[in-house]
């Protein structure tokens, strides 16, 4: 199944694409990108072989007039490009709850929802348009996706956030709607589909949460209390905003005439605590994790640890001592690989914030 996305870089266009990468079915992926969009060959050529369209791409920020343009524009000109292929490609919109409002966006969203059913219904092709709920995630972007991203921007640069009193809104992660445009590939389910589910808060409740998360993850090794799947990926989310540059970690050993005692965690939810020892030359990780966050301390030897984010190509190295007691976290969607730099014996401890599943181990080989 070949699988063209337009918005391929942006929050859910990236989340799908790492479901699909971790699921092994990316090689037939394509991103339409905007300079497909501004040649009219050049889109046709982008949609042409593809069984599955998802048009993700969308404009959020500016005027009311320009985003309502330039979104019912992208959609217009997908349609026309369809249109030319002959082809009956299953596309994916996907909408918001914003439609019920007459905002540009909201407006756009609810107009080209409706084009695109229309055009299906000509072709005779399925047409699915999935209407969200506010979406979360691991690569939003602040000030731009979600009003998570930008206090966790916010909180990151000691910047004052202001925060609205007695809003609500229904948050979804983006990895729940990656795994509902990959079933909707598979049933090609069509019509105008609600998203059901998502968490119901209060704007200052998020905030009250992050900003928990930050003082107590600045501040000591704790790691904080997250009480639900959601409050984990919250604080996820929230480590994701951090600069790679804020490890590694160090701890304050309790020194005396018999050697040296540090604390690594304290934690208060379930996990796993685990050693390994690696020989020198050796490599250990070279994988990443959706959900799991991994805390690495040296006990003793010398490591070089590498880590890059998914989908980029800059790598950023750690050098680690056991001589300099210090941790680093792992991010999900990161890519992170241990390699002992030394000549002895490179002795590491770790904890995972869950115990090891081999029937879903969450841990996806790639070489950082």
């Amino acid at each position: 199944m070949k699988v063209g996305i337009t918005g391929g870089n942006g929050l859910i266009g990236l989340h799908l694409r790492a479901l699909l990468h971790a699921r092994g079915e990316d090689a037939d992926v394509s991103l339409i990108s905007r300079e497909d969009f501004s040649d009219e060959k050049r889109l046709q050529a982008a949609v042409k072989d593809c069984d599955v369209v998802l048009h993700a791409a969308a404009a959020t920020r500016g005027d009311d007039r320009e985003i309502y343009e330039t979104n019912i524009r992208l959609t217009n000109a997908l349609i026309h490009a369809l249109e030319k292929t002959g082809r009956k490609q299953h596309v994916i919109l996907t909408s918001t709850v914003q439609i019920e409002k007459d905002t540009g966006y909201g407006k756009s969203k609810r107009e080209n929802g409706e084009a695109l059913v229309a055009w299906g219904a000509r072709a005779g092709a399925p047409v699915s348009v999935l209407v969200i709920p506010n979406v979360f995630g691991e690569f939003a972007k602040p000030y731009h996706n979600t009003v998570v991203a930008t206090f966790c921007d916010q909180l990151v640069k000691g910047e004052e956030s202001r925060v609205a009193p007695d809003i609500s809104v229904r948050l979804m992660h983006a990895q729940d709607v990656a795994e509902r445009l990959r079933e909707l590939m598979e049933t090609k389910e069509t019509g105008i589909l609600p998203f059901p589910g998502g968490t119901d808060i209060t704007v200052e409740d998020i905030y009250r949460l992050l900003s928990g998360f930050h003082t107590a993850y600045q501040s000591s090794i704790a790691l904080p209390q997250t009480r639900s799947l959601f409050e984990r990926r919250l604080f996820n989310m929230y480590r994701s905003a951090l600069p790679l540059s804020f490890y590694p970690r160090p701890f304050a050993p309790r020194s005396d005439r018999r050697g040296d005692l540090f604390e690594m965690a304290q934690v208060s939810s379930p996990g796993q605590i685990f050693m390994s020892t690696t020989k020198p030359g050796q490599v250990r990780g070279n994988h990443w994790h959706m959900r799991k966050m991994e805390r690495f301390a040296l006990v003793r030897g010398e490591a070089r640890m590498k880590v890059r984010k998914l989908f980029s190509n800059e790598a950023h190295t750690y050098e680690l001592s056991g001589n300099r007691p210090a941790f680093v976290d792992t991010g999900t969607f990161s890519i992170h690989a241990l390699e002992n730099a030394g000549t002895d014996e490179l002795v590491t401890a770790f904890w995972a914030d869950e115990i090891f599943n081999p029937g879903d181990p969450d841990s996806f080989a790639e070489v950082v």
